[in-house]
């Protein structure tokens, strides 16, 4: 199958998520996640909401969330 790697540095840029130490990036992406798409998630589930983002707006795709 397929793949392709992001690297945390590419989607960390892509997004703007900003922040020195791990925690505070982690604290960012998830509120990217819950500001940009009003998803609730762990931090664990917004780096990977994030890197799919990322993905997506890179090969211009739509994101669609159902309810």
């Amino acid at each position: 199958m397929p793949y392709e790697i992001i690297p945390s540095t590419t989607w960390k840029s892509e997004l703007k998520i900003k922040g020195k130490a791990r925690d505070e990036q982690k604290r960012n992406a998830k509120i990217f996640v819950e500001e940009a798409l009003s998803q609730k998630c762990t931090q664990d589930e917004a780096d990977a909401i994030c890197i799919g983002y990322c993905y997506l707006h890179k090969t211009n795709n739509a994101i669609e969330f159902g309810e």
